[in-house]
């Protein structure tokens, strides 16, 4: 699946989320982000 089948996938699970639950997926979704930023940062301590 590429990544526009996934976030047409996404947004339809998301169509179908109460409001306390898409609060849930937000708090998620900014944990994924935060995390894939530390990773990259250490990432880059690793390869200096």
């Amino acid at each position: 699946m590429n990544n526009t089948e996934v976030r047409q996938q996404i947004n339809q699970y998301l169509d179908g989320l109460s409001s306390e639950r898409l609060e849930l997926v937000a708090d998620f979704l900014a944990y994924l982000a935060d995390k894939e930023s530390e990773d990259a940062t250490q990432e880059l301590f690793d390869n200096s």
